[in-house]
């Protein structure tokens, strides 16, 4: 090649080997960064999901000044399969609390909330909105809050498990009597009835709406739960919740975040919870229940 003077230059092109050598370089590079990048992204959707829980625990004490309760976890029904309509997350003083809107009392899924209020790890708030009612003034599409996070009842929760697990409910909770009609039996705890509050769960990464120890509901027998054997979250993960290859996750805490589950607690602070911490181990290694993070009255 010449120039405009007529001397010749020489082009020197990169070789295959140099391009070779760059490719390699550049792929390490992204090799590296792709799992910084990974970690960042799965930080952001943990502080995301603990931000949620933290504002639900600011309402629930927006709750407690109100009205010397706190929020119970469902009421009007006689347990809380029934009770889609009549869960805390439908509490009017709740939705106000969060700025959420307050869905018509008439429509099943006025307790369901906006895909915001998810933790992003819950896949499966995707799988199951609810179109909102035609009439609906707001124009969003709301989730069931039963796929994201769920409240610790452990000791208001009806037993109904015929003399199984009875430790559900605690004859202290009056105000969960299952001997009183079911419109004037509510599920919540006064402020004076938590032991220890900076120990005991209130909210956490769910199943469903309410949680207990056993993360089981009415039929033990089939639904094992932590019962001698692993969670059954540990089996189903994300994918069903219920009624699925004989395995049920209803009550069931999410290990949705490194192998945990970001819970708040009664005392309003909030923390990552390693899955082993929610359950001891008999003599004979055996799962069993940990009352000093779920047995609120105890």
């Amino acid at each position: 090649m010449r120039n405009t003077s007529g001397r010749v230059v020489v082009v020197r092109a990169f070789t295959l080997v140099e391009l070779l050598v760059v490719i390699g370089v550049i792929a390490v590079l992204i090799g590296i960064l792709l799992p910084v990048l990974s970690k960042a992204r799965e930080s952001a959707k943990s502080i995301q999901c603990m931000s949620n829980l933290r504002q639900f625990a600011v309402a629930d004490q927006m709750y407690v000044n109100q009205f010397n309760w706190h929020m119970p976890g469902w009421w009007n029904q006689d347990h809380a399969y029934s009770a889609f309509g009549t869960y805390w997350a439908g509490l009017d003083e709740f939705r106000k609390a969060l700025a959420m809107p307050i869905l018509d009392p008439g429509w099943t899924y006025r307790c369901y909330v906006t895909r915001k209020w998810y933790c992003p790890n819950a896949v499966r708030a995707a799988d199951n909105p609810n179109t909102p009612n035609p009439n609906d003034h707001t124009n969003q599409r709301y989730y069931p809050m039963h796929y994201s996070y769920g409240m610790n009842v452990m000791g208001v929760d009806v037993n109904t498990e015929t003399g199984q697990n009875d430790d559900v409910w605690d004859p202290r909770a009056t105000q969960a009597d299952p001997a009183l009609p079911t419109d004037k039996r509510f599920h919540a705890f006064k402020p004076s009835q938590v032991k220890r509050p900076g120990e005991k769960i209130h909210f956490a990464d769910a199943m469903y709406y309410v949680i207990n120890v056993y993360g089981v509901g009415p039929n033990t027998a089939l639904y094992k739960g932590w019962h001698n054997r692993i969670s059954n979250y540990d089996t189903t993960g994300e994918t069903v919740y219920a009624d699925t290859n004989g395995i049920n996750t209803q009550r069931t805490t999410a290990w949705r975040h490194k192998g945990g589950a970001n819970a708040v607690f009664f005392d309003g602070h909030g923390e990552w919870m390693r899955k082993d911490r929610l359950y001891d181990r008999d003599a004979g290694g055996n799962i069993i229940r940990n009352d000093r993070v779920w047995s609120v009255m105890n």
